[in-house]
């Protein structure tokens, strides 16, 4: 999958899963940093460059940083998103377990910048509730 950037820079990716469709597809920002790549983030706006050279920019845009990309495979329109928050990807990936989490921040396979919080979901909370029945009379 190719990302072409509005500085006209072009970036690559490989062994990744796209679903073109999607307006919404999203990259692991630490998968990014173990290839080399260095991500500056300020304030709203993240900066990405390889080896000091600049690549391309993004901003904030739902608790996401979505990068500034021309089009995707020549359907424009289409957005890509950093993803870093241990919460975000548990709701993104349909609420999995913390410690599947964890496990897959510790062998690369997602980039979880802040603490894997064990937070109470509400919506994994609501559940887990197990209606009793009426009592016999």
């Amino acid at each position: 999958m190719e990302l072409h950037f509005t500085s006209g820079k072009k970036l690559t990716l490989k062994n990744v899963l796209h679903v073109p469709e999607i307006r919404k597809n999203l990259i692991s920002a630490f998968l990014l940093c173990k290839n080399g790549f260095k991500m500056v983030l300020e304030s709203d706006h993240v900066v990405l460059s390889k080896n000091g050279i600049f690549v391309g920019k993004g901003y904030i845009d739902d608790g996401m940083f979505k990068l500034n990309l021309d089009g995707i495979n020549e359907i424009n329109d289409i957005s890509v998103y950093l993803v870093d928050s241990s919460t975000l990807w548990h709701v993104r990936l349909a609420h999995l377990g913390f410690s599947s989490l964890q496990y897959m921040h510790k062998h690369g396979y997602l980039s979880i910048k802040d603490d894997i919080k064990k937070d109470k979901c509400e919506i994994c909370a609501q559940a887990k509730i197990i209606k009793k029945p009426f009592p016999k009379v």
